[in-house]
């Protein structure tokens, strides 16, 4: 308690004499201590969402977040990702929103999911002002056809303090954590977190390659999966790697590759509203909104500069 008052202390004193950025006059004993406070809050807030979804027989996966930092405590994370069927969403977000008090947080997410022909989104956030953010999964990817993949079979449980924490399959794992950047993220992430986390479920699960090299070929990833490997360099099987590398050049020029190129350039160019809403706050009713356009993609240009200059020196 005393190591609490004496945090509460400080962050109070000074959010008074530095309203602005108190944030970055914490000591560092302060900032690790508040990092385990809200690490601790969102453990505890995934925890009794888990354990009531299983209560609620809810048919539901685990994405990320926990499920890694069970492995690795020192992996941040900052909502719940779960994944159900498309017809669970809604049912599963009226059950929170009834019991934990958690709303929409953008009703445009709900017209994406009601339309089939919809690709260019995945999910719907859930938020409320005591608990942890939720998003919920009814597809893993955008653009990306996964209808011959079991998403849900051969489930793997991890049981952290008495609960249990329902998580894709080990390879299912594997190529969340590879394509969930590639196509949503398009390698403008954090890429340190990125490669720790294929790390950790490689060196983790004992993966079926030749199962999660089957899945690469249904859904004609392998020379993407292929590039990203080369870039990012996690700890893979080299004889997997030998499998995985394209015959030649010529390997590339098909179909699946120049899909996901043209979506790498149109999401990079022309994102969804509510994103270019985040980022310069133009309201999309606004008469100024066309401007968030043209700022995209000016941002665009210094965010590759910086990614080119960091992997230059």
């Amino acid at each position: 308690m005393d190591k609490n008052n004496e945090l509460v202390k400080e962050i109070s004193t000074l959010m008074k004499t530095h309203p602005d950025n108190w944030q970055n006059k914490l000591s560092d004993k302060t900032k690790k201590k508040l990092r385990e406070q809200i690490m601790k809050k969102r453990i505890t807030d995934n925890l009794k969402i888990i354990k009531y979804l299983n209560q609620k027989k809810i048919d539901y996966l685990v994405l990320k977040g926990i499920s890694l930092w069970y492995f690795d405590r020192g992996r941040d994370f900052e909502d719940l990702d779960i994944l159900v069927d498309p017809e669970d969403v809604e049912k599963t977000a009226t059950f929170l929103i009834r019991d934990f008090g958690y709303r929409y947080d953008r009703l445009e997410e709900l017209d994406f999911l009601r339309n089939p022909e919809q690709n260019h989104a995945h999910d719907v956030s859930i938020i409320a002002p005591k608990m942890i953010p939720i998003e919920i999964h009814y597809r893993m990817f955008n653009y990306l056809d996964q209808h011959s993949l079991p998403l849900m079979a051969d489930k793997v449980f991890l049981d952290y303090e008495g609960v249990k924490i329902p998580c894709q399959s080990k390879e299912l794992q594997l190529l969340e954590a590879f394509l969930h950047n590639v196509y949503h993220h398009f390698f403008i992430c954090d890429r340190k977190k990125w490669i720790n986390d294929l790390n950790i479920i490689i060196g983790n699960y004992n993966i079926d390659w030749d199962k999660f090299l089957w899945i690469l070929a249904e859904l004609k990833q392998k020379e993407v999966i292929y590039l990203t490997v080369k870039m990012l360099n996690p700890k893979m099987p080299p004889q997997v790697l030998k499998r995985l590398k394209p015959v030649s050049l010529l390997s590339y020029i098909k179909k699946p590759v120049f899909i996901w190129a043209a979506y790498f350039v149109w999401d990079r160019l022309f994102p969804p509203k509510g994103i270019l809403y985040q980022r310069f706050h133009i309201k999309e009713n606004s008469i100024f909104f066309f401007l968030s356009y043209p700022a995209n993609w000016i941002r665009l240009v210094f965010v590759t500069m910086k990614l080119v200059l960091k992997k230059i020196f």
